[in-house]
């Protein structure tokens, strides 16, 4: 059987990596694949009344939604550091309440046009919580509810980062050598999404969604050796009487990579919600019979021109399959890749093992929302007993991140080898930092 069959519904022992998970207490199963919208609910941030600050974030159009992910973390460790700075200066009661030592909350942009998802009424945005479960140690909220508590889409000061040492000048805005906070110089009807686009109404924020930002100022602000911790220093010298602050493209900074340091500390923050984990877990119960399998993501799109020598053809792909599937003593593979209808017919016929991706034809519910289908792609990937994924891509490197968290048996970050067919299929080869 090398095309759709099902594998055989026996009841073997669960697999080592059904164990792990199972030990994750709020990653239980239920009854129902596709839970109710209501389960989302259970996965939303944790929210405070106190008096607080506000720090809000967005990347730009063209950020892929699982390096937005990282983008959050790097946002996260910005809340972090300032907070811990105010620790030393805030202790004394007398200086508690005031307006520099209210203590920092994270808002979460708004999920509106994403690159690769092609969802109707992207504008209106998703929040978090239909994709993830945030568990944070600082405090979290979404837009919605930041809206909600500031009665409007609006900041006190909107902050242009730039990792630059000298004078610039992008889409008409203008900075000086000097690092620090300063005044932007340029046109407000500078265009692109260099730098955000402004109109009557405010800023474009966080992938056009249908509400703009509207700021009361406007600062550039150049890093020379850019951080969390310079940028929250940099932050820090607003004062008290700004409550609320926005980092426009905050991906600029180049802080965020997939294999980094942030990712590492912080990834355990982000879990899948209920709902499309629950899905994913039904896929493997009904389609692979909760049997061992080869996870694999493969990208091709864009990466066949950008990055021809670590994306592989389907026959080379086949070969590296079909090796470890001998080598791991596995006999079923599961494959999600962006790649062209022909190229998944190519491979699938070449693999000699039952291969499954995650469409109907092969039992899978597919979601309507692109980015619910790859949460739920992303457990079933993070539950396989051996995973290998695309080299620098964002979303394999997530994959990775959540069977660390699961605490999955084999090595995570193993990766297609750059020039693969001239390798050979024995070649292995981890991803790079």
């Amino acid at each position: 059987c090398r095309s759709r069959c099902k594998a055989p519904r026996q009841t073997p022992p669960p697999p080592p990596q059904a164990a792990a998970a199972a030990a994750v207490a709020s990653d239980g199963a239920a009854s129902t694949p596709m839970a109710s919208a209501t389960a989302a609910a259970d996965d939303a941030p944790a929210t405070s009344g106190a008096p607080t600050r506000y720090l809000l974030y967005d990347a730009r159009f063209g950020v892929g939604f699982a390096a937005q992910t990282e983008v959050f973390f790097v946002a996260l460790e910005v809340v972090s550091e300032l907070n811990r700075a105010l620790l030393p200066r805030c202790s004394d009661a007398a200086r508690a309440d005031s307006a520099t030592c209210l203590k920092w909350t994270l808002v979460l942009p708004p999920w509106c046009s994403v690159v690769h998802w092609y969802n109707e009424d992207a504008g209106r945005g998703l929040p978090w919580r239909s994709f993830f479960r945030v568990q944070a140690s600082e405090a979290v909220i979404e837009f919605e509810e930041y809206v909600r508590r500031i009665g409007a889409p609006s900041v006190d000061s909107l902050v242009l980062p730039f990792r630059a040492g000298s004078s610039g000048k992008i889409d008409g805005f203008s900075w000086a050598p000097s690092a620090g906070l300063q005044s932007c110089k340029g046109p407000a009807e500078a265009g692109g999404q260099v730098l955000p686009q402004q109109s009557a109404g405010g800023v474009v924020f966080s992938g056009y969604c249908d509400a703009e930002l509207r700021a009361s100022e406007l600062k550039c602000l150049s890093l020379p050796r850019p951080s969390a911790l310079t940028l929250s220093e940099a932050l820090a010298t607003l004062g008290g009487g700004v409550r609320s602050v926005a980092l426009k493209h905050l991906d600029a900074l180049g802080l965020h990579e997939p294999h980094g340091a942030l990712a590492r500390q912080h990834h355990q923050v982000l879990r899948p919600a209920k709902t499309w984990r629950l899905l994913g877990d039904t896929f493997i119960n009904e389609t692979l019979g909760v049997l061992p399998y080869l996870g694999v993501h493969l990208r091709r799109n864009e990466y066949v021109l950008g990055r021809a020598s670590t994306t592989p053809t389907a026959a080379a792909a086949a070969a590296k399959i079909n090796f470890m599937l001998k080598e791991l003593g596995l006999e079923q593979a599961f494959v999600a890749t962006d790649g062209r209808q022909e190229f998944k017919d190519v491979l699938r016929a070449k693999v000699r093992a039952p291969l499954y991706y995650f469409a109907p034809d092969d039992g899978a519910e597919v979601p309507d929302h692109q980015g619910h289908e790859d949460v739920a792609v992303l457990r079933i990937l993070a539950m396989s007993q051996h995973f290998i994924g695309s080299e620098f891509s964002a979303y394999s490197a997530a994959v990775s991140r959540e069977r660390l968290r699961l605490k999955a048996p084999a090595v995570s970050g193993e990766v297609f080898c750059e020039d693969l067919a001239d390798l050979g299929p024995a070649e292995r080869c981890p991803a790079r930092s």
